[in-house]
């Protein structure tokens, strides 16, 4: 029994690739008489809608698989370098790295893989893999339901995963170092009652600075500016939010905190006196626990 042919319109699929997000399609329409027989397109779909776009067609067979290949290279290209401006190591959470997974288990609020085999071989690395489990029926032991609901811990964003792809929850000792920080953060913010929003993104108060932290040499060097968040007191910075220091604390659940998470990206950050700064030291452990609990505030002398 022949399977049935993919069709783009009156084309025929002849190939077609995926890179990231979106197709390379090269089709044919053998009835064509007007010079348009090849079509070389990029094409996205899902369950719901499938769309086309930036559409190039021509009569010559060669012309046609030469554009299409071209534009294969050009994807692959951009895709890697995506990737090579990942902040952390590029690795693929094996089975082995895994407590098995079984029906029979728990997993909410457990950080889980997804088995590579059902991810696109391009996206099959930890940052596509590792997911912090927030509800869904599937993932209550011997239930009937399938849905798992999870955040990514590298981007928090969430979504929605089948519990038979779910290879198993990740052994404690096999979870990457920034796994490990991104999943505490993220299991902070879970229900907690601080979060408020200030400059279009919300913000949860997480600690104080330790004690060796407590300086302005090291705040210096373990703060960085995300240009990404885009909070400046600078009037004329683009589409960035004005932002305003005491106005930020006027807004915080907690007023004496020194680092807060964005919830928006799961990232941790440090309010200085002119734009708010990604820090890049320690983690650390929670101060404020998500009730209105303020620990007593330290008076600094300087300004961040």
């Amino acid at each position: 029994m022949k399977s049935e042919k993919r069709m783009v319109g009156d084309y025929t699929v002849l190939c077609a690739v995926n890179i990231g997000s979106r197709e390379i399609i090269l089709a044919e329409n053998e009835q064509d008489k007007n010079g348009e027989r090849f079509l070389c397109c990029y094409g996205e779909r899902n369950d719901i809608f499938q769309r086309y776009s930036e559409c190039a067609v021509g009569d010559d067979y060669i012309d046609a698989a030469l554009f299409f290949a071209e534009r294969i290279k050009r994807d692959a290209e951009l895709f890697r370098s995506e990737v090579e401006k990942l902040d952390i190591p590029v690795t693929v959470i094996a089975e082995a790295d895994c407590i098995p997974d079984h029906y029979k288990n728990d997993i909410n609020g457990k950080v889980i893989a997804i088995n590579p085999a059902v991810l696109k071989p391009e996206y099959r690395r930890a940052d596509r893999q590792l997911y912090l489990v927030t509800g869904g029926f599937g993932a209550s032991a011997n239930s009937r339901g399938s849905a798992v609901f999870c955040t990514n811990l590298y981007d928090g964003k969430p979504t929605r995963y089948e519990r038979v792809d779910v290879m198993g929850e990740v052994k404690p000792e096999c979870m990457p170092h920034w796994a490990v920080n991104k999943a505490t953060i993220l299991k902070h913010i879970q229900g907690n009652k601080l979060i408020f929003e200030y400059g279009g993104k919300h913000f949860c108060p997480y600690r104080l600075f330790t004690k060796a932290e407590d300086t302005l040499d090291f705040i210096s060097r373990h703060t960085a500016r995300d240009n990404n968040l885009g909070l400046t007191d600078k009037p004329h910075a683009g589409d960035k939010s004005h932002y305003d220091h005491s106005a930020f604390y006027e807004r915080s659940s907690i007023k004496n905190c020194d680092l807060f998470i964005c919830v928006d990206n799961g990232k941790l950050y440090c309010p200085g006196e002119k734009e708010m700064f990604e820090w890049c030291g320690e983690v650390g452990k929670a101060d404020f626990d998500g009730k209105t609990k303020a620990k007593p505030s330290r008076n600094k002398g300087y300004e961040r």
